[in-house]
């Protein structure tokens, strides 16, 4: 658990003197560009496994608020807007680089979820049926 305003875990050590070199932080979009609504996921021993908790992080918020009838644009824009925004620093990370994109991993995902997911409700479909 971490204390949003200042970034740092319960045992009171912030995310730079993390004893493991990846650590997953997350902004709000809702409140974008608040550093004070940004907090500390948590600490990965390796980039793969911190990106799996960042895709992790995007997917779970799209499945919740996707809705049947959804556009890939609307799912898209609704993370966008009020969703997390999961980012990694890291030791061999460069500064102002983006190993992972949380926009365009959602953007990708919703496309994903959209096609997969049909459009009109199956009980609609089979209910209003013309004959």
């Amino acid at each position: 658990m971490s204390d949003k305003t200042t970034g740092k875990t319960e045992s009171g050590v912030g995310p730079s003197a993390s004893l493991k070199p990846y650590d997953v932080l997350v902004a709000d979009n809702f409140h974008y560009m608040d550093s004070s609504e940004t907090f500390t996921k948590g600490s990965y021993p390796n980039l793969e496994t911190a990106m799996v908790a960042c895709r992790q992080m995007v997917e779970d918020y799209l499945r919740s608020v996707y809705r049947p009838g959804m556009t890939a644009a609307e799912l898209y824009s609704s993370c966008t807007a009020f969703g997390d925004d999961p980012y990694i620093v890291g030791p061999d990370i460069t500064p102002g680089a983006v190993p992972f994109s949380a926009w365009n991993y959602a953007k990708q995902c919703s496309e994903e979820i959209c096609a997969v997911a049909p459009r009109k409700p199956l009980w609609k479909r089979i209910l209003f049926r013309s004959s």
